[in-house]
C-alpha cells in the first residue's frame, strides 16, 4: 500500500489529478486507482454507464469519448500470466467476479509463506481451500525466514535465533516444523497439489523423508525441489528420499543460519552424499536451475558445503546458477589449492553457454576481505588474479552475497565489459577495507567507472559499505546512473550521512534525471561490527518509490512508501514504525 504521492518537481505536496495518473506504461509495475477502474470497462462487469442489453453478444456504452473494446474473459486470464508484479495481478482479479475466476489460476500459481506461524497457517489455509490449492504450481515455505530477513511477529524469535537461541527454542521450532511437514503430507496425499512443479523447504533443517516421498509420489509434475540444510547430517544420508527424484529441472541447497557460529575456526565443510550428485549429474540431464549455498543463509553459517563435484557435470540446458565457495571452504581449501576449483569452474562455465543468470559468492577473483591478508592482496592481486570467463549471453550477474573490497572494482568493471547482454546486476562493495591501497576511496567514481561498461542495464542493486565519514551523499549517486539510459529498477543501500537529502527527494531526483526508472528503493543504514568482524547494517530509513506517469508516459509523480526501522539488515529485527 502506497500512502502518499509526492510531486517530482517538489513544488507542492498535492495529489496529482486523475488525468495525470490514470494511465501507465505497461512495464512500470504500478497502477493508480484511476487506471484500475479502466479494467472495469474492459471486464464488461463494473462499468456503470452500460445500457441494458438483451443478450450477451451486444453491449452499449455511454458516449464518453473513449473507444471501448470488449475482450474475452479468458484473454484477461492470459494477460495475467505476463504481469510480473503480484500487486498488479491482484488488482486485475478484483475488477469483477468473472475476471477473478479467470485470473485465479494465475493469482495462486506461486505462493510463498514466511515465518513458522505464517507457514503453518498458510498450509492449513490451502487444506481448507482445495479449489485454490489445485492451482498451486510453486510452493515456497521459508519457515526460518526471520533468521535472515527479520520482520513481523517472528522478530523476537529471530533475535534469539540469530544469537544461537536456547535448547528449548530449538526443540519447539523443530516440533512446529514437524507439524507443518505433516500437514503438507496430508495436503499432498489429498491430490490437491497435483499441479505442483516447484517446492522449497526453508526450515531449520531438512524435512523428514516421509514428506519428500509423499511429494514425489503425489506430485507427478514436481521437477524443482530445494531445502535448507542445518546441523543434523543424519537427515542427508545416502538413502535420503530427497535424493531419489529423477529428471529434475531445478535443485537448491541453502545452509543453516546463525551468527553465533560465524567464527571460521568453528566451521567445517561437509561433502554431500554421492547419491545427490548421481541424482543431479546422472539422472537429471535437463537441469535448468541450480543453487548451492547462495545469498545470506551461507554467510552466517557453521556449515560450508563441498561443491567441488559440480565441475564434473554437464547440463546442456542450464540457464541459472547460484554458487558459493566462500567461508569455511576458503579456510580449508583455498589456502591449499587457491585456483584448483576456480580453474575447473572456468572450464565448466565455458561448457555451459546457455547460462543467463549467474550468482557467484566468495570467488577468488573478487576477493572477500574476511579470510585473506588484504595488504598482500592489494599489491599482488593484479599479477595473479584471473578474470571470470563468462559467456556473452549472460543476462543476470549477482556479486552481492559478500562484500567485494574496493581494490577489485576495476576487475568487476572489466568483467562487465565482456557481458553486452547483461540486464540485471547486483554488487556489494566495501570501501572500508584495504586502506593500504587507497586511504579514501571515491565510491562514486568507482561505481561510475564500473558501470560505464554496462550501459544496457535495466535493473541495478547496489550495496555500499564505507567508513562513516567517507560515505557519499544520496544525490551524488545520480552521477552513476546518467549513462544507464535503459534503467528501470534501482535498489540502493548505503550508510547514512547527516548531509543526505531526504529519501523522497533523492528518489525524485533519480526519476527526474532518469525518466526510464519505474521503481526505486533506498535504504539508509548505520554500520556496526558484528561477531568476528562480520559487518552488520542497522537500518535507519527505507523508502520504496514507484513512478506514476501521465498519458504521454512521462513520470509526473511518485507513489511513496517510507518507514523508519530499528534492527539489523543482516542480523537483527525489523521495526514497525511507518511514515
Amino acid at each position: 500500500m502506497w500512502p502518499k504521492l509526492t510531486n517530482l518537481q517538489r513544488k507542492n505536496s498535492s495529489r496529482p489529478s486523475p488525468s495525470n495518473s490514470s494511465r501507465r506504461n505497461s512495464d512500470t509495475g504500478y497502477q493508480s486507482s484511476a487506471s484500475r477502474k479502466s479494467l472495469g470497462v474492459v471486464s464488461q462487469s463494473t462499468t456503470r454507464d452500460r445500457a441494458p442489453e438483451a443478450g450477451p453478444e451486444k453491449t452499449n456504452y455511454a458516449d464518453d469519448g473513449l473507444k471501448h473494446v470488449e475482450l474475452p474473459i479468458e484473454l484477461l486470464g492470459e494477460i495475467g500470466l505476463y504481469l510480473e508484479d503480484p500487486y498488479d495481478k491482484l488488482c486485475l482479479s478484483l475488477t469483477s467476479k468473472l475476471v477473478h475466476a479467470s485470473v485465479l489460476p494465475v493469482l495462486y500459481s506461486s505462493i510463498e509463506f514466511r515465518g513458522l506461524d505464517r507457514c503453518f497457517e498458510g498450509v492449513q489455509w490451502l487444506m481448507d481451500r482445495p479449489h485454490i490449492s489445485h492451482f498451486v504450481k510453486e510452493l515456497i515455505l521459508r519457515l526460518n525466514y526471520s533468521s535472515f530477513d527479520r520482520d513481523g511477529r517472528d522478530s523476537k524469535r529471530s533475535l534469539m535465533r540469530l544469537s544461537g537461541g536456547s535448547t528449548n527454542s530449538h526443540v519447539m521450532e523443530r516440533e512446529r516444523e514437524k507439524e507443518i511437514s505433516m500437514l503438507l503430507e496430508e495436503l499432498a496425499w489429498s491430490g490437491n497439489l497435483e499441479k505442483l512443479e516447484g517446492f522449497f523447504w526453508g526450515g531449520r533443517d531438512v524435512a523428514d523423508d516421509s514428506l519428500w516421498k509423499v511429494l514425489r509420489d503425489s506430485c507427478p509434475k514436481l521437477k524443482d525441489v530445494g531445502t535448507n540444510v542445518g546441523l543434523y547430517l543424519y537427515k542427508l544420508q545416502a538413502q535420503c528420499e530427497l535424493f531419489k527424484f529423477n529428471d529434475l529441472k531445478g535443485f537448491s541447497i541453502t545452509t543453516e543460519t546463525t551468527i553465533a557460529r560465524t567464527d571460521p575456526i568453528l566451521r567445517y565443510p561437509d561433502p554431500f552424499p554421492s547419491e545427490m550428485w548421481d541424482m543431479l549429474i546422472k539422472r537429471s540431464p535437463r537441469l535448468e536451475k541450480l543453487t548451492l549455498g547462495g545469498h545470506f543463509p551461507m554467510q552466517y553459517s557453521c556449515r560450508s558445503l563441498d561443491i567441488f563435484p559440480v565441475t564434473n557435470a554437464t547440463w546442456p540446458h542450464l540457464r541459472s546458477l547460484a554458487i558459493e565457495i566462500g567461508g569455511p571452504l576458503i579456510d580449508n581449501e583455498f589456502t591449499k589449492y587457491p585456483y584448483d576449483f576456480y580453474s575447473k569452474f572456468r572450464i565448466f562455465l565455458s561448457q555451459h553457454p546457455n547460462i543467463t543468470n549467474l550468482r557467484t559468492h566468495g570467488f577468488p577473483e573478487f576477493i572477500c576481505p574476511d579470510f585473506l591478508d588484504l595488504n598482500f592482496v592489494a599489491s599482488e592481486m593484479p599479477k595473479y588474479t584471473p578474470r571470470i570467463k563468462t559467456h556473452h549471453t549472460l543476462r543476470e550477474l549477482d556479486l552481492g552475497g559478500r562484500p567485494n573490497v574496493g581494490v577489485v572494482a576495476q576487475e568487476i568493471g572489466a568483467t562487465l565489459q565482456r557481458l553486452p547482454g547483461l540486464r540485471k546486476f547486483r554488487v556489494w562493495m566495501d570501501f572500508s577495507h584495504d586502506t593500504a591501497h587507497l586511504k579514501v576511496y571515491d565510491a562514486i567514481k568507482e561505481y561510475r567507472d564500473m558501470l560505464m561498461n554496462a550501459m544496457e542495464l535495466e535493473e541495478l542493486n547496489v550495496i555500499c559499505t564505507t567508513k562513516g565519514k567517507d560515505s557519499f551523499l544520496l544525490d551524488e549517486f545520480s552521477q552513476v546512473m546518467h549513462p544507464l539510459h535503459q534503467l528501470k529498477r534501482l535498489e540502493l543501500s548505503k550508510l547514512h550521512s547527516v548531509s543526505d537529502p531526504s529519501l523522497v527527494e533523492a528518489a525524485s531526483q533519480y526519476v527526474a534525471e532518469n525518466p526510464t526508472l519505474e521503481y526505486v528503493s533506498i535504504t539508509s543504514n548505520f554500520r556496526e561490527e558484528g561477531p568476528h568482524g562480520w559487518p552488520l547494517m542497522r537500518m535507519y530509513k527505507k523508502g520504496t518509490f514507484r513512478a506514476v506517469r501521465d498519458d504521454e508516459d512521462i513520470p509526473k509523480s511518485l507513489s511513496v512508501h517510507e518507514k523508519s526501522e530499528e534492527g539489523f539488515l543482516w542480523g537483527g529485527r525489523r521495526g514497525t514504525r511507518r511514515s
